[in-house]
């Protein structure tokens, strides 16, 4: 079995599963500062929170999530989210760019189980990306390129949230994964054998260039 055969055989073990939870976040930037936290379960946003700025909004963040400081204004410290937002991850947590959400969100205060949570940018690269002998490891997949890749439809008819938005990431992350379902539609084998689902890397560096939408 290949690595891609792999990464698949564990997606499909993912989305077979059915009840997993795709979570996402929006920052101010790369200095880490949570200020959006979503979560999508079932097909459906089941966890949405705003957290209050603890400087400037970031221009270039903010071209890109949306956000602006009148949104964020009230808004709790995220660390205040940190009991619901437990309750909301039930089931496998699936994120796009893991360690870095989780380095994020302990650096704005929550700290979380990560132990488990299933990087889905690590999968999709195995599954899609090409091999690179020169940095020894795959080529890391944007989440849009991961769709493209696995024939996952996107745009505004068939999601509601822009695609770099919290719940845009959250949603398509979701669906993403939840496409390589036997049903799915994907020239996947019937049957891959059982694969312990991988969890997060890290510890990551908050500040660098990191490309996961």
């Amino acid at each position: 079995m290949t690595v891609s055969d792999a990464a698949r055989g564990a997606l499909r073990d993912l989305a077979d599963h059915g009840a997993f939870t795709a979570l996402a976040v929006a920052t101010n930037g790369l200095r880490g500062e949570v200020i959006q936290v979503c979560a999508w379960r079932g097909g459906q946003l089941t966890f949405g929170a705003l957290a209050a700025l603890r400087g400037p909004l970031d221009p270039d963040a903010a071209a890109l999530h949306g956000l602006s400081e009148t949104d964020l204004r009230g808004a709790p410290p995220c660390s205040a989210l940190a009991d619901d937002l437990r309750a909301a991850l039930t089931g496998p947590v699936v994120v796009y760019g893991a360690a870095y959400a989780a380095a994020c969100l302990t650096a704005s205060g929550v700290t979380l189980d990560t132990g488990r949570w299933v990087d889905a940018q690590d999968l999709a690269s195995q599954a899609y990306g090409t091999w690179s002998g020169r940095h020894g490891n795959f080529n890391r997949l944007s989440l849009s390129g991961a769709m493209q890749a696995a024939h996952v439809s996107d745009g505004p008819a068939h999601f509601e949230f822009a695609p770099k938005t919290a719940p845009g990431v959250a949603a398509r992350t979701w669906a993403f994964v939840r496409a390589h379902r036997p049903t799915g539609g994907l020239d996947s084998p019937a049957h891959w054998p059982a694969l312990t689902l991988p969890t997060a890397r890290g510890p990551v560096r908050l500040g660098a260039d990191h490309d996961y939408l």
